[in-house]
């Protein structure tokens, strides 16, 4: 950085003057804490004169106090060579760049044995001269030279930092959670009334609207570069079965009506079929793509089939109910030995008694009698008398429950560990695969019948955009079908989260995990059954 221009008012006799002695540091002259340094006029240095005018901004600027502090050392090392000159000597001007070039800094040396002090010109020029051209404070320049501020860092220019743009976001119509809230009361039952489980949608109607991210706007530093803003991040669409962007891809809307529900991070809108009443004689048996809704039982010998979920605010008699998601019954069923559930997620009902009941998700009830269960998730009987009696009760993860078994020694026998959740799914999606394969084949040859066309027709133009849609989307979920299942076929089990947990455990209660088993005799109580070194161990909580 440039020195003020030498006096011309030079001591002739200054060569014969004896030289300055070296500052003592130890008894240098410091301006008070509560001394203003711009009027100060300190001849002597020190990091606190230094530094002080940057702490008396900290507040404001913290990054500068940090900045100074990590180049107080060289700073330091110019003044102390400044004032140890034994030649006379004009004042000087130092000026730092911050290392983003968003502040300049500058601090002046005092003149030495007769040296010229600084013009208001000399000190402005100087900052020009460093290349600074943005954001000068002049009336800080101003007061520097009028009064003399040496030995104190100032920031005297600052530039204009970037705005980065906003992401983008999503504004949802719907609620993501399903608002089911199952509250117990005084006894520990679950209240199953008065749950409002669906969200109904037009279609056309807007699920969410899609904010897009901002530009942001460009900065300037000192030096009159610009500095680029960010572009905000562009939101994750939640687009799922049955939903659509507009054209202007500012919103998703439902392509059917429907119930919509939040699943696996997106909307996704299935028809609900609902029965005002009980699935008999007068309704026969069901069979729906999407969800049912039952508004009161399901009777004996009928057979309910839905794609998603099966609701039933009755009872469910001996009878089969089979769901491509979950099943929930309000009031219980009772199979009397033939009834039968079948859900490719979750099963809950009040109680299950004398049921056959297979589910990928987890199974839970208030009581499980003598029922034949397998899951691919846990087995929970945790509300109300929370208890398991009899039965073969089969749980990929952990089977939980307040009692298992009675005092009457009802064998009940017990298995963890095994990989039904893995087997029914690759079932489920081998099956999935088999249908998405056979419509794959249709769309192909539609497709395939028109583009052989010498032209296509205006009236199949239409059909023809509609049919390389579905081709896309089928191809691509043949693979990942595909993918899914070679996948699934070469997982290792992992018996880690295998428990079986229960207040009290009576005999006898046979719990089996891979090879390994153990039959419970007698009552016991605070159980925790887990698997270690591949023998299953009988532990306390």
């Amino acid at each position: 950085m440039p020195f003020f221009k030498k006096s011309k008012n030079k001591k002739e006799n200054s060569a014969a003057a004896p030289p300055p002695a070296p500052a003592d540091t130890s008894s240098e002259i410091t301006p008070d804490k509560e001394t203003d340094s711009r009027e100060s006029g300190v001849t002597a240095f020190s990091a606190q004169t230094l530094l002080q005018e940057l702490q008396n901004r900290q507040a404001e600027h913290p990054q500068d106090l940090e900045f100074i502090q990590s180049r107080l050392p060289e700073i330091m090392e110019i003044c102390g060579q400044h004032a140890e000159n034994p030649e006379p000597a004009d004042a000087a001007v130092r000026i730092l760049l911050s290392p983003d070039r968003m502040t300049a800094f500058l601090y002046l040396l005092p003149p030495a044995d007769g040296g010229a002090e600084p013009e208001e010109n000399d000190i402005i020029s100087a900052a020009q001269d460093a290349g600074i051209t943005t954001g000068i404070d002049m009336d800080l320049l101003k007061q520097i030279y009028q009064h003399r501020s040496y030995y104190c860092v100032f920031p005297i220019a600052r530039g204009t930092p970037p705005v980065d743009g906003e992401n983008g976001k999503i504004v949802d119509h719907f609620s993501r959670i399903r608002q089911i809230h199952l509250q117990e009361d005084s006894r520990g039952s679950i209240n199953y009334k008065d749950l409002n489980l669906f969200q109904n949608i037009e279609a056309g109607e807007v699920i969410c609207d899609i904010i897009p991210p901002g530009d942001g706007t460009d900065g300037i530093d000192v030096l009159g570069h610009a500095v680029p803003a960010k572009k905000g991040n562009a939101p994750v669409i939640p687009q799922g079965k049955n939903t659509v962007l507009n054209e202007e891809k500012t919103a998703l809307t439902a392509k059917v009506s429907g119930e919509i529900s939040f699943q696996n991070d997106v909307f996704r809108v299935a028809s609900r079929l609902t029965i005002p009443g009980s699935v008999d004689g007068s309704v026969g048996n069901l069979d729906f793509a999407g969800d049912i809704l039952v508004m009161d039982d399901i009777c004996r010998g009928f057979t309910v089939h839905a794609g998603g979920n099966v609701i039933v605010y009755g009872m469910v008699e001996n009878a089969s109910v089979t769901a491509g998601e979950d099943i929930e019954i309000r009031k219980g069923m009772n199979g009397s030995g033939g009834g039968f559930l079948k859900a490719g997620g979750n099963v809950s009902s009040l109680f299950l008694e004398h049921v056959r009941v297979t589910a990928n998700g987890n199974v839970s009830s208030e009581t499980i009698i003598n029922s034949n269960i397998t899951c691919g998730g846990s087995v929970l009987a945790l509300s109300g008398r929370g208890t398991i009696i009899g039965g073969n009760i089969s749980a990929s993860k952990s089977v939980e429950a307040r009692k298992i078994g009675t005092p009457s020694n009802n064998e009940t026998r017990i298995t963890i560990g095994q990989a039904v959740q893995e087997e029914k799914n690759t079932e489920h999606l081998s099956a999935e695969l088999e249908e998405a394969v056979k419509t794959l084949e249709k769309i192909r040859l539609n497709y395939r019948y028109l583009t052989e066309q010498p032209s296509v027709p205006e009236n199949k133009k239409e059909i023809f955009n509609i049919l390389s849609e579905q081709k896309a989307l089928y191809e691509k979920k043949v693979k990942d079908l595909n993918e899914q299942i070679d996948k699934m076929l070469r997982a290792k089990p992992n018996y880690s989260k295998c428990r079986v947990k229960s207040d009290i455990i009576y005999g006898v209660t046979e719990i089996s995990l891979n090879h390994s088993h153990l039959i419970i005799k007698d009552t016991k109580e605070h159980c925790n059954i887990y698997y270690k070194d591949a023998e299953l161990v009988l532990g306390t909580f």
